[in-house]
């Protein structure tokens, strides 16, 4: 069985949250201890790992929206796609690519092999 990314993020974050409770659960020990400067470090570490997380999904899931604009832009006729399809694909290569693809599209040979766009999108993501 493959994970896709979504699911392998949500797995990740799933162990992040536990050892982020675990972290925060022993926190207080350290703080009324001799030596509190090491609760202090867990409870600073805790939110900024937590947040740190929340804003690598944000920007890959920000950036795979517009990698998709782009490609609609110019093959509207895969509208059906989803987002998760561009999460591993950066806007950058979509646009590399857009001519190489466009090309590929309007080819009849290309068309004969029966490969998909997809599958061509598929193989930059390998790249």
């Amino acid at each position: 069985m493959r994970i896709n990314t979504i699911q392998r993020w949500v797995i990740i974050g799933f162990f992040e949250l536990i050892i982020s409770l675990f972290l925060i659960s022993i926190a207080p020990l350290f703080l009324n201890s001799n030596q509190p400067i090491i609760g202090l470090l867990i409870w600073l570490s805790v939110p900024t790992v937590l947040g740190g997380s929340g804003i690598y999904v944000a920007l890959k899931i920000s950036n795979a929206q517009k990698a998709r604009r782009l490609f609609l832009a110019k093959f509207p006729q895969y509208s059906y796609l989803e987002i998760e399809k561009f999460i591993e694909i950066s806007r950058d290569r979509i646009a590399q690519n857009l001519d190489l693809l466009e090309a590929a599209n309007n080819d009849p040979e290309f068309q004969r092999l029966n490969v998909s766009l997809l599958d061509l999108l598929d193989k930059t993501k390998k790249q």
